[in-house]
């Protein structure tokens, strides 16, 4: 926001630089994003964000940042949700899944001519 437009120091001073106090000019340099607003979202994607934000059981807002998150890779790793099964097989368990599963790794020929 240019002088005289609130002050709260979220854009410099775009009189300052010479503009007139435009948002598109390109001397404003700095904004803070800790408001957002996003307009004309496709209706599909509005009922998804609701979807996921009853998924979730909490704010829209919150699901909204959450799903930034995980989809820009900031803050915490990505989970695909595997983790929990990770490591957890006996080796008796490793073996009756790879005795069970051995016929998978059997290429029939005739299937492939």
């Amino acid at each position: 926001m240019g002088a005289g437009h609130g002050g709260s120091g979220n854009f410099e001073s775009s009189i300052a630089h010479g503009c007139s106090g435009a948002f598109d000019c390109t001397t404003i340099k700095k904004m803070n994003a800790s408001h957002l607003t996003v307009r004309n979202v496709p209706p599909e994607v509005s009922a998804a964000l609701d979807a996921a934000r009853r998924r979730r059981g909490g704010s829209l807002n919150q699901t909204v940042i959450d799903l930034l998150r995980q989809a820009l890779g900031v803050g915490s790793r990505r989970h695909n949700g595997l983790a929990r099964f990770a490591g957890r097989w006996s080796e008796a368990q490793w073996r009756e899944f790879e005795e069970a599963t051995e016929a998978f790794e059997k290429v029939d020929l005739e299937l492939w001519r």
